[in-house]
């Protein structure tokens, strides 16, 4: 039973993970800020999932602990896919009006096309950059 219960924590774990890993410095929680706090959640995530699956393998079978590892891959792969094109898609529109006044400042002609294909490429770049660096891109 105190598997099954690690193994609903990690879930947890893993959703908070993926919500808040894409985030810019500025909406991220201060305490989620650090890189070194990042690196102590991902390593008490891996050690209640992996725990938590090695656990179920052990009280009940090999197959309900593959697919507890499934299941559990599957959601982690889903909700960080949510997350990082959310953030993606309200960094490119935030990226895209600035692009857009500034071609209105200068007086240049360019299509909202290129300037979203633009503001998309560096949200992308940013949001990347938030992952890498503990968020302190954008």
């Amino acid at each position: 039973m105190i598997f099954w219960i690690l193994y609903a924590l990690s879930f947890l774990l893993m959703w908070f993970e993926n919500r808040l890993i894409v985030l810019s410095a500025a909406k991220r929680p201060v305490i989620f800020g650090t890189l070194s706090f990042q690196f102590i959640l991902w390593i008490t995530r891996l050690a209640f999932q992996y725990g938590s699956i090695i656990g179920i393998w052990y009280v009940n079978d090999i197959a309900i602990a593959i697919l507890a590892f499934a299941i559990i891959y599957a959601f982690g792969k889903i909700t960080f896919k949510i997350y990082f094109n959310k953030e993606v898609q309200w960094t490119a529109s935030y990226l895209t009006n600035i692009l857009k006044r500034d071609a209105d400042t200068k007086g240049e002609k360019i299509s909202d096309d290129e300037i979203y294909r633009q503001a998309y490429s560096e949200a992308y770049n940013l949001v990347v950059q938030n992952m890498k660096t503990g968020g302190r891109g954008f």
